[in-house]
């Protein structure tokens, strides 16, 4: 969550919002005003069907939606990691092929950094 590279994005009050990926990078979202507090949404187009995995630097309510609008349950959600301090929402989520909006908030803080990775993804590094 420390390590950059960063890329800074504002969420959008409506629709799906600005881009991030699971492409190594840290995103820092700046949320928006919305009903009961700070919030927002951005974008993520998967294009492999897998578990994936997202790491906020904050407690901040998250909502997966796929490209129908239905919610997208996740498969395992937690406020911490053993591994990383910095975490403070670990969320395990089953994504298909197509692009996603991920909902922050509401919130009473104004920004969340978020790190998108495959689920396993790192699991090679320790066999």
């Amino acid at each position: 969550m420390q390590e950059g590279p960063a890329v800074s994005v504002t969420a959008a009050t409506s629709g799906t919002g600005p881009a991030v990926s699971n492409d190594h990078k840290r995103y820092d979202i700046a949320l928006v005003d919305v009903t009961g507090g700070k919030g927002g949404a951005v974008s993520f187009a998967v294009s492999e069907a897998t578990d994936y995995v997202l790491f906020t630097s904050a407690d901040v309510p998250v909502k997966v939606t796929n490209g129908a609008g239905t919610t997208v349950e996740f498969e395992e959600s937690t406020t911490s990691s053993t591994l990383c301090t910095d975490i403070k929402g670990r969320h395990i989520v089953p994504l298909t092929v197509g692009t996603h909006t991920l909902t922050f908030g509401p919130s009473t803080l104004s920004s969340v950094s978020l790190v998108i990775e495959e689920s396993g993804e790192h699991d090679h590094d320790h066999e």
